[in-house]
């Protein structure tokens, strides 16, 4: 035996449920996706923009590397030595820290006078 025939109301229902269903779902993608550039807009109005770094900027980033070896690390540049990290990988550390935007100097007054 067939199932019975499907009255022509009940597809035109089954589509406004569809057409709704989609209608709604492409609002809340748009909500989330305004949501998400909003937060990230905010994100980047507060931090002020640094340029990328790499070990060969020592000399340069010197003054901030050791405002960071002391704010962070809670050490002197002269006693780097006793502590068992070298001087570079220490500064690789700093370089990573920077290009990532995880110091949290930069929000200092020292970094502040720089920027």
């Amino acid at each position: 035996e067939f199932p019975a025939r499907r009255h022509a109301s009940w597809y035109k229902s089954m589509k406004e449920k569809k057409e709704k269903r989609e209608k709604r779902e492409k609002k809340e993608k748009k909500e989330k996706k305004s949501k998400k550039d909003k937060k990230s807009k905010r994100k980047s109005e507060s931090l002020p923009s640094f340029p990328n770094i790499s070990t060969s900027d020592y000399f340069q980033r010197a003054a901030e590397f050791r405002n960071w070896l002391l704010e962070d690390k809670g050490l002197y540049i002269e006693d780097i030595n006793g502590v068992g990290e070298s001087k570079e990988s220490l500064f690789k550390k700093f370089v990573a820290e920077w290009n990532d935007g995880n110091l949290k100097s930069k929000s200092s007054s020292f970094f502040s006078l720089l920027h």
